[in-house]
């Protein structure tokens, strides 16, 4: 039995019945069954397939051009068709209830005990107390409401198991999951392949793809990194405005999810989207879809494992002038974007493979403390090995009390993260007030606070 999954849940079909099964991106396997269904699973099943290119097929199902039931090719088949092992036992028997074998022709008289059906027949599996399956019949699990499950045979017969029962169906199937394999991100919006390039297809077609806008979103970006695996260069956008426009905004449009006077919330869906498909699902990189930065403020690499952040632009020149101690330097121009930190990771990673120590200047205010973190959160995100909290090289004992007295601003209280902010660094002498990194001069203070910090890392 193979066992993959599809929009609507997990599948099951017998090898028998599988046409292809080929490698696909991030680490599954694509199945087409003999009937046009298609799902994925982890991990190659066994069978008698014969390989064709990437795949693994059985020659009987496909075209002689090679072309399988989901509309994939294969490559000019003239293979000989594969034998599967004949199936064991009584096939026209799709279960057991309590009593009676439950037959394609109806009901037939089975005086046999549960135990006896599981242990007599292989092919029987527990469902629930009374009730036994033919799993070679069972096709899929669909969830219904309040977290029970369907279970559908392949001759269209249903049967209801509660959710108090689901530990003794996961354990019978063998299953972690009911309802998902592996990586249940690549579900959420039901990512997946096409045979067929979507930024070509009508909206009728396009609609009868996708039931939202976002899945719609997630299954474009996912086929433009599948064609630039394959070497395809299609002139979609190479930043992240740029596929917006082309060829995202005009699928959107044509598939009637969006008018122009919702345009831009369409827009912010969709960057919100990938935010969330690299930042925190990290399905894939922005360097996968090809995307270069927009804008680049300043970054260095230097000798010394260490990352000094600068958040605004004006403190620039200064930072230029901290170079020669070494030190690697990123200016964010305010929170970091993640791309930015994803392109400036992947340098930092070909110069220094230790850990990194990050070094703050930025405001001492809410705002600051956020960009900061953020930073190396999205650092560690694409592989650094850094502190989950940097150092700040910006901080009240740095100036005198007359230089607070004149630079200390009050702390924004319509800042949400006001209250959190305060509770964990006091604000200044224990008052709820800022100070800009910009008040920190001449630029002599500066280099001092950073040797000083640089020689508190043990370099």
């Amino acid at each position: 039995m193979v066992v993959f999954q599809d929009a609507q849940g997990l599948v099951f079909y017998p090898a028998c019945q599988i046409a292809s099964l080929t490698p696909t991106f991030p680490g599954r396997w694509r199945v087409v069954a003999c009937d046009g269904t298609v799902g994925y699973c982890w991990g190659l099943p066994e069978g008698p397939w014969v390989r064709l290119g990437e795949s693994r097929v059985a020659p009987q199902f496909l075209t002689l051009e090679g072309m399988d039931a989901g509309g994939w090719g294969h490559g000019a088949c003239a293979l000989e068709p594969v034998t599967f092992e004949p199936a064991a036992g009584d096939e026209s028997i799709w279960a057991w209830r309590k009593g009676e074998w439950l037959t394609d022709q109806g009901p037939v008289a089975a005086d046999l005990s549960e135990e006896e059906v599981l242990r007599l027949h292989p092919d029987m599996r527990l469902a629930r107390r009374g009730f036994c399956f033919n799993v070679r019949r069972l096709r899929r699990l669909l969830r219904a409401p309040g977290s029970d499950v369907v279970l559908v045979f392949d001759n269209g017969e249903r049967q209801l198991v509660r959710f108090e029962g689901l530990d003794v169906l996961r354990s019978a199937l063998g299953l972690e999951d009911l309802f998902c394999l592996g990586n249940q991100a690549l579900w959420t919006y039901h990512l997946r392949d096409f045979p067929f390039e979507l930024n070509a297809c009508d909206g009728d077609r396009l609609r009868a793809l996708f039931p939202d806008l976002r899945e719609l979103i997630g299954n474009f970006l996912w086929q433009a990194i599948a064609y630039r695996r394959q070497g395809l260069d299609l002139e979609y956008g190479s930043q992240i405005r740029g596929y917006w426009y082309f060829p995202l905004c005009p699928a959107v449009f044509r598939a009637g999810f969006v008018t122009r006077r919702d345009k831009e919330q369409a827009r912010l869906i969709y960057e919100e989207m990938l935010g969330w498909m690299v930042g925190e699902e990290r399905l894939f990189d922005y360097s996968d879809l090809g995307f270069e930065e927009d804008e680049v403020h300043f970054r260095h690499y230097g000798s010394l494992p260490v990352v000094l952040m600068v958040e605004k632009k004006s403190l620039v020149k200064r930072v230029e002038s901290l170079l020669d101690l070494g030190v690697c330097a990123l200016c964010t121009g305010g929170t970091p974007r993640l791309i930015s930190s994803e392109y400036f990771a992947k340098g930092l990673l070909r110069v220094h493979s230790g850990p990194i120590v990050v070094i703050a200047y930025v405001d001492y205010d809410p705002g600051g403390w956020w960009a900061a973190r953020t930073l190396v959160s999205q650092l560690r995100r694409f592989g650094v090995e850094c502190e989950l909290v940097p150092r700040y090289l910006v901080e009240p004992g740095r100036f005198s009390p007359e230089e607070l007295g004149l630079y200390a601003m009050p702390l924004d209280e319509d800042d949400p993260r006001a209250d959190g902010w305060f509770a964990e660094t006091g604000g200044i002498g224990g008052e709820r007030r800022v100070i800009y990194a910009n008040s920190l001069r001449p630029a002599e203070r500066v280099r001092a606070a950073l040797v000083e910090m640089l020689g508190q890392c043990n370099l």
